[in-house]
């Protein structure tokens, strides 16, 4: 994993990438994030490609951000995810999340206090 982004008090951006063995080249594998919303507060997101899904990378991701958020003295992470998105509300509940539904009952909020 590497860090592509890092203005602490705006965001933060982690991607998992490998050397392809077909080609040779990086290929990104994910990448999780934080985005400022105030001083206390960012918002976290995780997307992993089809094909590493399952494995682990998206709570080992959605982990390390945590974990860079809590040290930059942020308060709480949250995060929108669709409704019918149950892997992606399944690891962010396994790393801590609270998941409720939203207004619109298209998407589930979830919020950590670090």
């Amino acid at each position: 994993m590497r860090i592509c982004f890092a203005s602490y008090d705006r965001g933060f951006a982690l991607v998992a990438e490998r050397k392809n063995p077909e080609s040779g080249q990086p290929e990104v594998l994910g990448v999780g994030r934080f985005s400022a919303i105030t001083s206390l507060e960012a918002e976290a997101a995780v997307l992993v490609s089809d094909q590493w899904q399952g494995r682990g990378l998206g709570t080992e991701l959605l982990a390390s951000v945590m974990h860079v958020a809590q040290a930059e003295k942020f308060k709480n992470l949250s995060g929108e995810i669709l409704r019918d998105n149950l892997a992606t509300q399944a690891i962010f509940k396994k790393v801590g999340f609270k998941l409720q539904p939203m207004e619109d009952l298209s998407s589930v909020s979830a919020v950590l206090k670090l």
